[in-house]
């Protein structure tokens, strides 16, 4: 269980973050030694709360003079922006063991409401639900190397109610590794190289917010594309007492990288590549 809360002060925007309150609750089960194959089972469950708070209060009182001219001159109003989210989630995993041959798979699934503070009315204004199955198998092929695989089969759905409209969104997406890791013999020293492909679904900010208002199918909510990640990774463990070191290296490449830019319009295509 856990509570907290922060500020912070942005030099890029006209609003700061002047309440980051949350809250969680977590809950974890294992067994283990349940057979000769089934090794262990784990079941988790979680509880999120966040209450974000941004205004231009807080600013103005740190640069008073400033903000009393910009007032004067009409450049300045008061502003706030409160928005809130909710999550809940769980997630079942289980191990088997046959000899050299490993095998880690479950489920999990996480839902988010989220909603926005307007003149002291909370209003939802979207839900998106994760849920996915993965597994991961190890197979000790020789005495020193062991080849890794795994593979997770994402479905993200979300819904955004806008003023005139519901809208949706539900799409399935994968993601794949492999690794392979050799022990030498002569050192405690383990090397391993690995490749991966993985896709990420736009958050709340970028799904929901950068709208253009351009109707059903033109705006941020159904043209912007998930961002593609493919990445090798190269590295080795070194573990000769006292010494515990780990050295690592990796190069990758995203597409379809979602990027923000304030101020800018998002209509502005040229000047958008990235989304």
């Amino acid at each position: 269980m856990g509570r907290g809360d922060g500020k912070a002060r942005y030099a890029g925007r006209g609003m700061d973050g002047t309440r980051f309150a949350r809250e969680s609750v977590g809950l974890r089960f294992e067994q283990h030694a349940l057979g000769e194959v089934l090794e262990s089972v784990e079941m988790q469950g979680w509880y999120h709360y966040t209450d974000h708070v941004m205004d231009n209060h807080a600013r103005c009182g740190a640069r008073r003079m400033h903000c009393q001219n910009s007032a004067t001159s009409g450049n300045w109003t008061p502003s706030r922006s409160n928005v809130d989210r909710l999550t809940l989630g769980g997630r079942g995993i289980g191990t088997w063991q046959w000899q050299e041959v490993q095998l880690q798979g479950g489920a999990d699934i996480q839902v988010n409401w989220h909603r926005r503070n307007s003149s002291g009315h909370w209003q939802q204004d979207a839900q998106v639900q994760d849920s996915g199955l993965f597994a991961e198998l190890s197979w000790q092929f020789k005495p020193a190397q062991t080849l890794i695989s795994g593979m997770r089969l994402e479905h993200t759905a979300a819904e955004y109610n806008g003023a005139r409209r519901t809208e949706r969104r539900s799409e399935v997406y994968p993601a794949a590794f492999v690794r392979l890791e050799h022990q030498a013999e002569t050192l405690p020293l383990m090397a391993y190289a690995g490749a991966g492909l993985s896709e990420r679904f736009l958050d709340y900010w970028e799904l929901i917010t950068l709208k253009a208002g351009r109707g059903a199918g033109q705006d941020a909510f159904y043209r912007l594309k998930r961002e593609k990640t493919a990445q090798i990774d190269i590295g080795a463990h070194l573990q000769l007492a006292p010494v515990d070191a780990w050295v690592s290296a990796y190069i990758g490449q995203v597409r379809d990288f979602i990027l923000f830019r304030y101020g800018v319009p998002f209509a502005d295509k040229s000047r958008h590549r990235g989304g």
